[in-house]
Formats: C-alpha cells, structure tokens, sequence
C-alpha cells in the first residue's frame, strides 16, 4: 500500500487506534487518484463500488433531499465520503 496512504488512514478519527496490519485492505485500497476541479467522481444515483479518502484538498458532494433540494458537504483532509451509498447497495 502507498505510503501516504497508510499515514492518512493511520491520521484518521475513525481509524486511528485501529491495528492497520490486522485489517483486511487488499490491493485494491490504496490507489491515489488526482482530481481537478469540476471532476465528477461519481453521480448521485450510481452504484457505488469504493469508499474514498481524502488525503489532501476539498470535495464538494452535492445530494439532493426529497423535494429535491441540493445539499452541498465538503470534505477535507483525512474524510472518508462513499460509505453509506457502498453499504446502501
């Protein structure tokens, strides 16, 4: 796994006290991917397949309430965002 992936999950609240050698992360976790604005990584509606973390930077998630009114969250360094459409499925 990516270095600087390690260090972000070990920085992490909800992992931080978690023994990372004990965990089940494949090879599939820890690919960086670099983003620039505007980038879409995926649509409200879509399957969700990964759970992502932020290492550095801002994501804006914009989701759409039932009267369909845009929310907008921002998450940070060290954010996970993705979980609940991934365990939703």
């Amino acid at each position: 796994m990516n270095q600087q992936v390690l260090n972000s999950l070990k920085d992490n609240n909800l992992l931080k006290n978690a023994d990372l050698n004990k965990l089940n992360i494949g090879k599939e976790i820890g690919k960086i991917k670099t983003l620039h604005g505007g980038e879409v990584i995926y649509r409200e509606g879509d399957s969700a397949n990964s759970v992502y973390l932020v290492i550095n930077g801002e994501i804006n998630l914009v989701k759409k309430n039932s009267e369909g009114k845009s929310h907008s969250f921002i998450y940070s360094d060290n954010d996970f965002f993705g979980a609940k459409e991934l365990f939703a499925n």
